[in-house]
């Protein structure tokens, strides 16, 4: 028995059946495998990308939310201010209308004590004037009630 005889009768499809895997492997990368890795690579390219603009994306939200938040902050302000300028000048008007009412009231109460100096002065002169004839009428009957008539 012949060991390299019954190695290569027996055993010489063992190289071809190698080179045949050897050629499929081969076969299969180029047409399988590259393209599947291929897809692969582009799929995690994209998924990358997709991160990075998320994270980009996520910036720039908080960016325009911090510029949001000091506009909404400074408009706060802004309106606190005009608030407490608009009750200033509330209370300013409150304060001249009350001058006003107040110096009108004492305008027409000097205004009716006048005329009620005036009037009591009228009514004083006209007093004079009727007192004596009402003195004389008034003694006139004093004196005619007491005789008998």
């Amino acid at each position: 028995m012949d060991l390299v005889g019954d190695i290569a009768r027996h055993y010489l499809h063992i190289p071809i059946v190698m080179g045949a895997v050897l050629v499929y492997g081969i076969l299969l990368h180029f047409a399988f495998f590259r393209p599947v890795r291929k897809v692969l690579d582009e799929r995690k390219n994209r998924i990358d990308e997709s991160s990075a603009l998320s994270l980009k994306a996520r910036e720039e939200s908080l960016e325009k939310l911090e510029l949001y938040e000091a506009k909404l902050s400074e408009a706060r302000k802004e309106a606190a201010r005009l608030r407490e300028k608009a009750r200033a000048e509330v209370s300013e008007f409150h304060a001249s209308l009350i001058r006003e009412v107040r110096k009108e009231i004492e305008d027409k109460s000097v205004a009716r004590n006048a005329e009620f100096e005036r009037s009591l002065g009228e009514a004083e002169k006209q007093m004079r004037r009727l007192a004596p004839g009402l003195a004389a009428k008034m003694a006139e009957k004093i004196l005619d009630g007491g005789a008998p008539s």
